[in-house]
């Protein structure tokens, strides 16, 4: 969140810092302040998700920063921090389960349809 302050306000390096600081703490190594504005946005966004993704908040994030429709559309999350690959069938949430598809009358048994977001 103190990251994320300092990035709107600007302070680019600031906001490295501490994403570093929070890198070291679990022993990654720490990444080069970029240049611009998107690029620090990325590695913000990217490093969130790293943090909070068991916690059920990276849609959240997405909602914020009006990104849901693109990122499901582009079909991958690539890492900025550690240049990911793109995979065009990547299931973009975690599964329902079987038991959910059983009793829920609006879900088709199925697993890309258990798998598949509805925007």
């Amino acid at each position: 969140i103190e990251a994320e302050v300092l990035w709107q306000s600007g302070d680019y390096p600031a906001a490295m810092s501490i994403i570093n600081v929070l890198r070291g703490d679990v022993g990654l190594s720490a990444i080069a302040t970029p240049s611009t504005r998107d690029s620090v946005f990325q590695i913000l966004l990217h490093e969130r998700f790293a943090e909070t993704f068991m916690e059920g908040h990276r849609t959240n994030d997405l909602y914020r920063f009006n990104l849901v429709a693109a990122m499901v559309a582009a079909g991958d999350f690539n890492s900025p921090t550690v240049g990911g690959t793109s995979s065009a069938n990547r299931t973009l949430k975690f599964p329902l389960t079987e038991q959910e598809a059983l009793y829920n009358a609006n879900i088709a048994n199925e697993v890309s349809a258990r798998c598949s977001p509805t925007l």
